[in-house]
């Protein structure tokens, strides 16, 4: 996905030459790279559903179908607040928001995972080790901060 918003300008520049403005000409981006992105999954998925014999796993409680249309909005939401953000940052922003975005993502999920008691039983090792990946990343965020700084 980032190469896609990286790669992805000639899309925006005629989003703009269509009257989108710079904040929103990002958006047209979106559609292509998605779809680009969701048709090889959906087939390889309904392929190996079909192999396995696993599709009727799917057809049970509409609860968690509900869940996972809240996180699809939630994951679609925060890739657009992503693309508005790294277009707002110029060249710098497939370079520092992306592995910032990245990080974020894993951090708020260990959060909730820990929240929710999805580790709940594991042993004292890895959730050791999943906090350290979490420190790793939150000292990768100060540095991609500083060095920001340095890039003016």
């Amino acid at each position: 996905m980032n190469l896609g918003v990286a790669f992805g300008t000639p899309l925006a520049q005629a989003a703009r030459s269509f009257g989108a403005n710079d904040i929103n000409a990002i958006n047209a981006i979106w559609l292509p790279l998605m779809l680009s992105g969701a048709v090889p999954n959906v087939l390889y998925c309904a392929w190996l559903m079909k192999r396995n014999g696993s599709g009727h796993r799917y057809r049970v409680g509409r609860s968690h179908w509900m869940l996972a249309a809240i996180m699809a909005a939630l994951w679609f939401g925060s890739t657009l607040l992503y693309g508005l953000a790294a277009s707002q940052m110029g060249t710098w922003g497939p370079i520092l928001g992306w592995p910032l975005f990245m990080s974020l993502i894993v951090i708020t999920a260990t959060v909730l995972g820990m929240l929710t008691g999805e580790w709940k039983g594991c042993g004292p090792l890895p959730i050791r080790i999943q906090w350290t990946g979490v420190t790793v990343l939150v000292l990768a965020i100060f540095i991609l901060a500083d060095s920001s700084r340095h890039l003016q």
